[in-house]
Parts: C-alpha cells; structure tokens; sequence
C-alpha cells in the first residue's frame, strides 16, 4: 500500500493532468456548455428570463422595489423552486461522471477518457446528491461553531461522494461512515492538500480561461489520487510522476 502524502499526490494529479490534458479539458468544455444549454433551455420553459428581466428592472429603477420584488417572488416561486433542484441534479450528474472519469484514470481501470464515465447506476446519482447536501448541511453547522468544526467535518467526510461513485453498492450511510474512516490519521494532511487546491484554482482564475480549466483538472485528478491511495488501491501510470518515482527508487 503506497503511503499518502501531498507532494505524492499533487505530482501524480499533475501526471495525470499532463497525460490526460486534451480530453479531460475538452470533457468539461462540454459539460460546462451542457450545463448552460440546459440552463438556457429551462428559463425558456419555465419562463424565468421574465423573472431575471424583472429583477434587472428592480436594480435599475429601485423606486417601489420592495413591493415589486415581493410580487415578483410570489409569482415566480415554483419556478425558482424547480430551477434550483432541476440544475442542482444536472450539475451533480456532470460533476459526478467527470470525477468518476478521473477516478478510474488514477486507478488504471481506463485508459482512455469516453462518456462511460456517466454510466452510473440513477439511485447512485440520487445518494450522491443527497450526501452532498447533507455534508454541506453539516459543515454549515460547523462553521458557524467558531468555524473550526465545520473545517474538521469538510476534511472528514470529503471521500463520502467519491465513495458512493467508486461503490454504487455503497449505503447512503456507509458512505460517512468510510470516508470517516479513510481520513483518520490523515486530518492534517488532506487539510494541506486541501489548502494547496484552493491555491492552485486561484491561481488558475488569475491565469484566465486555460489556467481555470487546468486547476479544475488537477483539483479532480487530486482528490482522486488520494482517495485510491488511501482506499488501498494500486495506482496507474506511475511513469508520468517524477517524483514519486524517485520516491519508489
């Protein structure tokens, strides 16, 4: 069993993103183009572009705003009900195949990036998506006790979508329960990890469209690597990652 540490980690994520960089990148273009087809496709049915032009009114004439905004919610409530849940799944659903890819990348199960990464059992998506609010819901609580506990949960319970993908036969609640496991020991390290992600996306957005796409990438490939590190799984590719082949030498 390798043992997980970030550099390992953050040199094989960048192995992998070299490696893999054309498809994975073109992937998310068309699942973010995806998205907004959908998105535009949904305020042309439920007619929410009349509800966006409102609010547009409301900030540039402000005069009775309050009395207007109201109406405007009442009205517009079911469909601002139904926008929320409807993009929520269709942003797990995309989110989901795309670190289902990049998990089956790292774990040398592919070789190769193609759509079967959305071949998903439905009830899979369904737990994915009710264990991300729940994770969120708990980390919220957390936060707002003085902050510290909301980052221990975050850090915790981060493999518990991962897992659900890796094992579609996973419980909902076995799920917590091996990601609770998998990180004990880890906490400062998936902490730093964490950290070193955050800074590499803020340097991708500060490097415009490419640099976004890129962070994006290896934010995946990371979290990836590190949970078939630490789920015991041998990893694929070692040829592409420097580092950890003087480490192995």
């Amino acid at each position: 069993m390798k043992e997980f540490g970030v550099g390992a980690t953050l040199d094989y994520a960048w192995g992998f993103t070299k490696k893999h960089f054309l498809p994975m990148v073109g992937m998310l273009l068309l699942l973010i183009l995806a998205y907004y087809a959908f998105e535009y496709l949904f305020m042309a049915v439920f007619g929410m572009a009349s509800f966006t032009a409102g609010l547009e009114a409301i900030r540039t004439n402000p005069k009775d705003s309050v009395e207007v905004l109201t109406n405007l919610l009442i009205t517009a409530a079911p469909a601002i009900c139904a926008y929320t849940v409807c993009m929520s799944a269709v942003s797990t659903v995309f989110y989901n195949a795309y670190v289902n890819l990049a998990l089956r990348l790292a774990d040398g199960t592919k070789t190769g990036v193609d759509f079967s990464c959305f071949k998903l059992p439905l009830m899979t998506y369904v737990k994915v998506f009710f264990a991300s609010l729940l994770t969120s819901v708990m980390v919220c609580i957390g936060l707002s006790l003085c902050i510290l506990p909301g980052i221990f949960v975050l850090v915790r319970l981060i493999f518990v979508c991962i897992a659900l993908i890796d094992d579609p036969e996973l419980s909902f609640f076995d799920a917590f329960q091996k990601s609770w496991q998998m990180t004990k020991g880890y906490f400062w390290s998936l902490l730093l990890l964490g950290i070193m992600i955050v800074l590499i996306v803020i340097a991708g957005l500060c490097c415009c469209c490419v640099g976004a796409l890129v962070s994006v990438v290896i934010e995946v490939f990371a979290l990836a690597v590190a949970y078939v590190i630490l789920s015991g799984k041998p990893l694929a590719d070692h040829s592409c990652c420097t580092q950890c082949e003087s480490q192995e030498a």
